[in-house]
């Protein structure tokens, strides 16, 4: 899509693996890949309407620095409403957790060849948006939970404990928690209110900018 914005650059990638494994070549029976190796990709899409091209795109550039194919994608800043339904080619959405067209939301899509469920949702009425999936192995046995977490602008000591609370439970089921999402930390609110400052003033230099800091 030529006309797509393309999205927010705070992207990452994460990978679990199991200790000593090796991903061999071949496909479980299944249909899932036989392989120990998930890796998970979370990007700030500021609104996902339109923009599925250009997530495709950077999935896939991630997917080769990381040399292994992307089995999850956590997208925040979805900005879509309850009942919209977008599909991402290749992936489900395993859990969505929406607010309006104007900001947040927080969604977990996952590869088809993959079997996944919702195992929590942050309430509609909290102070954090969060949505937990977990995604079964090659045996059908709980390999990994992934935690998606956007923490709209504010105060982030829920988010936190989100984690917090998230994390003790995955613990104590034995299953690996990864967490992905854009935290919104304060070192980062602040640089982004320093970059205003500096645009409203018409100084982005570079040099200026590192002047700045």
């Amino acid at each position: 899509m030529r006309g797509d914005r393309a999205p927010n650059r705070r992207n990452r990638v994460g990978a679990w693996r199991k200790p000593g494994g090796q991903p061999p070549a071949k496909r479980h029976a299944a249909g899932r890949p036989a392989t120990d190796r998930i890796v998970a990709v979370t990007i700030n899409v500021d609104s996902l309407r339109g923009k599925v091209g250009c997530v495709l795109r950077a999935i896939d550039d991630l997917a080769r620095r990381a040399g292994a194919r992307v089995a999850v994608l956590v997208l925040e800043e979805t900005k879509l409403e309850p009942g919209v339904e977008i599909q991402i080619p290749g992936f489900y959405p395993a859990s969505r957790r929406d607010r309006d067209r104007h900001g947040g939301g927080v969604a977990i899509f996952v590869d088809g060849a993959y079997v996944a469920f919702e195992s929590y949702k942050a309430p509609a009425d909290g102070g954090v948006e969060a949505v937990e999936v977990t995604v079964l192995g090659a045996e059908n046995d709980a390999a990994c939970r992934f935690l998606g977490v956007y923490r709209p602008p504010g105060p982030g000591v829920a988010a936190l404990a989100t984690i917090d609370d998230r994390a003790a439970a995955a613990a104590t089921a034995g299953i690996p928690l990864i967490v992905l999402g854009d935290l919104g930390t304060p070192r980062s609110e602040g640089e982004s209110r320093r970059r205003a400052l500096r645009s409203s003033s018409g100084d982005l230099s570079p040099r200026n900018a590192t002047r700045g800091r």
